[in-house]
């Protein structure tokens, strides 16, 4: 899991340009974009949820941790750690799309993003929502702001398939603009959900007492019911049943009879 502990603002910083987080600098002297606990919307347990569950699949986020409260220590917001944005991702939604794509691996990043997005009901990927930032000698694209996942909508993940934004994000970027859909890259990200368990959940948030609300609960009771439904949901809307059998287990696939 991520610490055992979460850190605690050393000093406040000129307000980010985003008016839904603060920029602060933790005790570990990293700066952070954070958002402060709130009962009413809980986008802070939502979002260090989310960014959990994004690395367990393999996909790239900030680096996050959980940031206690400047006034109240027993409650515990989010940080995502400041990053420099050398390029607007603004341009994948473009005629640029396919040298974007070339030089940043858009189709296996997206494809990823896009099954995680559709597991954790995300309704708001839209191009701001990603960064293109350096990582060592590379710029590489970064998923950034769950907080319109799992139980923001009031139940434990919200029904069905998500639209809004996110629905539009992905529509222009395969269908419109036509970047491939890496298939068997989006397969494996679903393994790896499947693989999650309901203890994998108790531990991501079992140190953050004041994140332990009715709709987290509801979210762990109910996991493995949810979490099951929702992959079968995914693989009607991405796959045929057929297809996504063949991607999981080429091996079955059956030999064509020789012709004599």
């Amino acid at each position: 899991m991520k610490q055992l502990f979460p850190l605690q603002i050393v000093a406040e910083l000129p307000r980010a340009s985003d008016q839904n987080y603060r920029s602060v600098m933790a005790n570990d002297q990293l700066t952070y974009l954070y958002k402060p606990w709130d009962k009413k919307n809980q986008a802070s347990s939502i979002e260090y949820l989310c960014y959990a569950l994004a690395g367990i699949c393999g996909i790239r986020t900030p680096n996050y941790n959980a940031i206690c409260d400047i006034n109240d220590h027993s409650l515990f917001g989010f940080g995502s750690e400041y990053k420099d944005e050398v390029n607007g991702i603004q341009n994948l939604a473009t005629p640029r799309i396919k040298k974007i794509a070339r030089a940043y691996c858009a189709s296996q990043f997206l494809s990823e993003l896009r099954v995680l997005d559709l597991f954790l009901h995300n309704t708001d990927r839209h191009p701001k929502n990603l960064l293109i930032a350096p990582q060592g000698k590379n710029d590489l694209l970064w998923a950034i702001d769950f907080a319109d996942s799992l139980f923001h909508s009031g139940s434990p993940i919200g029904t069905g398939l998500p639209g809004g934004n996110t629905d539009s994000f992905y529509t222009t970027i395969f269908n419109e603009e036509k970047l491939r859909f890496d298939a068997v890259s989006a397969m494996v990200v679903l393994q790896k959900i499947r693989a999650i368990t309901t203890t994998t959940i108790k531990d991501i948030v079992a140190n953050y007492s004041s994140w332990r609300t009715p709709e987290l609960a509801s979210l762990i009771d109910s996991w493995d019911l949810i979490k099951n439904e929702r992959i079968k949901q995914i693989r009607q809307s991405l796959w045929n049943d057929k297809n996504a059998e063949i991607l999981l287990f080429p091996h079955k696939i059956p030999a064509r009879p020789v012709k004599r």
